[in-house]
């Protein structure tokens, strides 16, 4: 994986709590924890919603054969400001994304998810990344207890970044 802000926010934050921690501030590195992993989270979630955007629109662009009314349609309509509702982010499966694309690319999905635990793995940290973000969002980013650790939250988006990569070869591979 390529040095993402992610990746650079959690080389940060283990920079900040080694200073925070020498000068003896239990108080502040409690408090910096805190705000940091709820911001690594949001970090996490935010770089994932604009790939996966990304790979929609430019699946959009390949199947139109370029720059389209369908793909200004499906950015404009599809996509701004409906990410969140593509996904049943509290589910067990991406069967509800899968779907959007037809019966037969859901089929397609499934198939290559039940050939590949990794990519099961990785869907799983995805949505689960996906849910905590709602929650930290619509419950209060203040007050919103956030039980994962800082290195448990970059390594579930290290195994989610793999459902990220793969998506543009699962719509590029399904039958048509």
């Amino acid at each position: 994986m390529s040095t993402s802000i992610v990746a650079q926010l959690h080389d940060d934050f283990l920079a900040l709590t080694s200073v925070i921690d020498a000068s003896v501030e239990p108080s502040l590195a409690i408090t910096a924890n805190d705000v940091f992993r709820k911001s690594l989270l949001l970090a996490a979630a935010s770089e994932f919603e604009l790939a996966i955007t990304s790979v929609i629109t430019a699946f959009a662009e390949t199947e139109a054969g370029g720059s389209s009314p369908l793909v200004a349609f499906v950015r404009s309509k599809a996509l701004a400001r409906q990410y969140h509702t593509l996904f049943k982010w509290d589910a067990a499966n991406a069967n509800q994304f899968f779907g959007l694309f037809g019966d037969e690319f859901k089929r397609h999905a499934n198939a290559a998810i039940g050939a590949d635990a990794a990519l099961k793995d990785a869907i799983a940290s995805f949505l689960q990344l996906g849910d905590e973000r709602n929650r930290l969002v619509h419950q209060g980013f203040g007050t919103f207890v956030l039980e994962k650790t800082a290195d448990e939250i970059f390594a579930a988006y290290a195994r989610a970044s793999l459902f990220v990569a793969r998506l543009p070869d699962l719509l590029a591979t399904c039958p048509r």
